[in-house]
């Protein structure tokens, strides 16, 4: 499963109750989506939500079921709404699937269980590193994961590190499929191993390079 929702809008709230109802718009449906999913250590509940309406009317929707306050930003052609305080927190990622369809994923924090996994997935980050997102969750007897992670190191040391710490949880560098929405600039690296695999991108933002992982089946450890 790969949701990918932007990480400056999501907060670590200081006190999480039970996961929130949040109301469907007009005939729309729901599906829960992954189990134990975790995001920046947060347990949460994702649901995809599709309704016959347009992508600003499912955006006002939500802004007014997630309740005050709430904020709405521009993320390419998606709009996330999100909503964070004493309760929990709430992100809404809205998706134009035409001009009278949408669909939305909404993500809601749960109680914490006390097990929350490492956020590293046992990867070690390179000295000055920034996590910027960690996210899990088992989908139809599937582990994926995702890791971003921004630093100053130039993009070839990143890419001979992530080469060395895969060869030692046994995947291997390997010519994979092309990775859709990668930056045409950025390094695509593909490794995998028995039943798991791994996309990584290495994209340089001027300053800083931010590497996004994706991780499929098996437990790094």
């Amino acid at each position: 499963m790969q949701i990918r929702f932007l990480p400056a809008l999501i907060l670590a709230a200081p006190a999480l109750a039970l996961a929130q109802v949040v109301p469907l718009p007009k005939d729309g449906r729901m599906e829960r989506m992954g189990e134990n999913a975790y995001f920046n250590g947060i347990p949460v509940q994702i649901e995809r939500v599709t309704a016959p309406i347009p992508q600003e009317a499912m955006v006002e929707h939500y802004r007014e079921a997630v309740g005050n306050p709430s904020r709405v930003v521009e993320h390419g052609p998606d709009r996330i709404v999100s909503h964070l305080d004493e309760h929990g927190m709430i992100t809404v990622r809205v998706v134009a699937k035409g001009p009278l369809a949408s669909e939305a994923f909404v993500m809601k924090s749960t109680p914490p269980t006390g097990n929350s996994p490492d956020p590293t997935f046992g990867l070690t980050l390179p000295a000055g590193s920034r996590l910027l997102t960690s996210m899990q969750s088992t989908d139809h007897g599937v582990l994926a994961r995702t890791l971003v992670f921004a630093n100053d190191n130039a993009s070839k040391a990143i890419e001979e590190m992530l080469v060395q710490q895969f060869a030692q949880r046994g995947l291997q560098r390997a010519i994979g499929p092309v990775k859709p929405g990668a930056p045409k600039a950025a390094r695509v690296l593909y490794f995998e191993g028995k039943q798991r695999d791994a996309f990584a991108t290495i994209t340089d933002n001027g300053s800083e390079r931010v590497t996004v992982i994706n991780l499929t089946d098996g437990q790094l450890r």
